[in-house]
């Protein structure tokens, strides 16, 4: 078994190889698409049952008990100032709020409205949840210090409210420099040196000194004397964790953490290097984040990715994962060859890939990134999903825009999920997860 750090004190079970047949339904306002049968890789002499997700849901998917549940926010671009912005909020099986990522300031009160809705509608007592405060969540998951992914949170606490329980993780305030947007990184900072917020703050990475905010503001590194919190296990039930593999560039192969070798700090894409890699797990079901996690290795645009592919992938077993999250707003400068390898093998079995980003993101998703998930036929009748396609995004056949937010959702504990595009005319689909036949 692999070692895991629990915040929580629960153990991941071992991750295991996966046999695969297949299923996919349409939503009933949409065309029911029939995908070609695939064999499922069972022992010899068995036959593996078809897979059936139930009824195709008519509404938008709410929790239920006892299923994850993952909402990719369609958030707006705002009208005198266009924002970009990135925020997914997460719902364990026993209802557990994590929000991974929470957009530019002025995104505040739509990640806010989301979970004031989930708290007060939908995982309540009458529900078979817990008694919950209206604006509680458990985590908050901030991947990298660029305004578009972390700049809400101060907000959020101040003007919205929000009670997080169990802790902020971060990757720690060491190597912030001019690539990163450091006026947003010192509010961060300031949040979390609030006496009330000590026992939230989770730093994945150290420093051998301490780290003022003010030198954060600045844009003047401090070095990373370790990243000794690889790997952070999140819990969200007893079958359900984001397992944190990744961040700063170091990365934990199952055994020990890999270092980077030296990374500039002053370039934007340096930033995005250091981005937090999460595997989010329920069940069978396994769901890839890595922020803006860069793969180029030009210069100014370290390849991390294929180190990743390298140092992890024992978490990932050969078989990946069943809905991976393409890094950096599905733009050229990630999404490489050996991490598209890493996540989605060419085995024969259904995966759909997701990204985040809105109509400010111009030219995303990028031509190049859409032919390494589905040139080939690699995710098996699988799709690419997005909130919305920005000004001169590249398009595709297999390319599902939901000009609304996404949303993921398992079913039967796990064992399969649909995906959903909760727009104007929406559209789902239902796949098994891959490794629902071998635990």
């Amino acid at each position: 078994m692999l070692g895991h750090r629990l915040l929580c004190g629960r153990r991941n079970p071992a991750l295991a190889p996966v046999a695969l047949s297949w299923f996919l339904a349409g939503c009933a306002s949409t065309a029911v698409i029939d995908p070609p049968v695939v064999e499922g890789r069972v022992s010899e002499g068995e036959t593996q049952p078809p897979f059936d997700a139930g009824p195709a849901p008519q509404a938008r998917l709410w929790p239920r008990r006892g299923e994850l549940s993952v909402y990719l926010l369609d958030l707006s671009i705002g009208t005198l100032v266009p924002r970009h912005g990135e925020a997914a909020v997460i719902v364990g099986p026993r209802g557990d709020i994590a929000l991974l990522d929470v957009g530019a300031r002025r995104h505040h009160q739509e990640v806010a409205r989301l979970v004031y809705q989930l708290n007060t509608e939908h995982l309540t007592p009458a529900n078979g949840y817990g008694v919950r405060e209206p604006m509680q969540v458990e985590w908050v998951v901030l991947t990298h210090y660029h305004g578009d992914h972390i700049a809400s949170l101060p907000a959020l606490v101040d003007d919205d409210g929000l009670v997080i329980t169990r802790g902020i993780v971060h990757r720690g305030f060491v190597e912030v420099g001019s690539g990163a947007n450091t006026n947003h990184g010192e509010t961060v900072c300031e949040l979390l040196g609030r006496p009330s917020f000590s026992d939230l703050d989770t730093p994945i990475c150290r420093a051998g000194e301490t780290v003022s905010c003010a030198q954060v503001s600045a844009g003047d590194p401090v070095a990373a004397a370790d990243c000794d919190a690889l790997p952070l296990a999140l819990d969200l039930s007893d079958d359900a964790s984001l397992l944190v593999l990744a961040a700063n560039g170091y990365i934990y192969d199952g055994r020990e953490i890999q270092a980077p070798p030296p990374m500039p700090t002053d370039q934007n894409n340096e930033e995005n290097a250091r981005s937090l890699v999460a595997l989010l797990s329920h069940g069978a079901f396994r769901m890839h984040f890595g922020g803006d996690l860069s793969g180029e290795g030009t210069p100014g645009v370290p390849d991390v990715e294929s180190r990743l592919a390298t140092h992890a992938a024992p978490y990932y077993e050969g078989v990946g994962v069943d809905v991976a999250v393409a890094h950096h707003h599905a733009r050229r400068t990630s999404s490489n060859e050996a991490l598209v390898e890493l996540l989605a093998p060419r085995d024969g079995r259904q995966r759909h890939v997701v990204a985040g980003m809105n109509p400010v993101y111009l030219n995303s998703p990028h031509a190049e990134v859409l032919h390494a998930w589905l040139d080939g036929d690699r995710l098996r009748g699988g799709r690419f999903w997005i909130p919305r396609l920005p000004p001169a995004g590249a398009t595709h056949d297999h390319l599902i825009v939901a000009d609304g937010d996404l949303i993921v959702q398992t079913v039967q504990g796990g064992e399969g999920y649909w995906v959903q595009a909760d727009g104007p005319s929406p559209q789902a689909m239902a796949s098994p997860s891959i490794r629902r036949d071998t635990r």
